[in-house]
């Protein structure tokens, strides 16, 4: 799986209309860990709100995160994904 830099996350729709169910994402990369959720969730449709109130994530957090301002820890990675309904896979 292609590890995405920010640059290219940044380049991608940031707000597709979600139609059907949300695509499966398999993570395989802790170093692109980040740049896969955030690719996730700009393809879920969900705002930061929701997906905080489905991972349980403080929307701050999530915020933060998206920014690429802060590193990760796995477990907030792992509630994120499943949020996502994503796997990760290490």
């Amino acid at each position: 799986m292609k590890t995405l830099t920010q640059k290219q996350i940044g380049e991608r729709n940031p707000r597709p209309i979600r139609r059907g169910p949300i695509p499966k994402v398999v993570i395989t990369s802790y170093n692109g860990i980040v740049g896969e959720l955030i690719f996730a969730f700009r393809q879920s449709g969900m705002t930061q709100m929701e997906l905080a109130r489905r991972s349980g994530v403080p929307q701050g957090n999530i915020s933060i995160l998206l920014h690429g301002k802060t590193d990760i820890r796995l477990s907030t990675a792992q509630k994120l994904a499943q949020a996502l309904e994503a796997e990760i896979y290490l």
